[in-house]
């Protein structure tokens, strides 16, 4: 039998989830990775090389780039509909 060693593994890994807790869900299924401990938080970039990667928990096969453009694009018209909202509330 082969010696075996300890390997600290360091990495990332990008999930496309509506929740951070469903994030680590579906990274733990697809990945198999049940046993080991993950932290996520929302992201507004990717690390080098994974610009062209498919995220866990995919619903489509769009990159982690693209998903990201896309966050980008809708959120200045989210962010217009709320001012709009909060202008009309001010008039009587």
């Amino acid at each position: 039998m082969p010696e075996k060693w300890l390997f600290e593994i360091e990495g990332r890994a990008y999930a496309y989830a509506e929740t951070e807790a469903k994030a680590i869900r579906a990274l733990k299924f697809e990945a198999s990775l049940h046993d080991m401990t993950f932290e996520a938080s929302k992201t507004s970039s990717v690390d080098e090389g994974w610009a062209d990667a498919i995220p866990y928990g995919r619903d489509d096969d769009r990159t982690c780039a693209q998903i990201l453009q896309a966050q980008r694009d809708a959120q200045p018209a989210a962010e217009l509909a709320l001012q709009e909202r909060d202008l009309s509330e001010e008039v009587p």
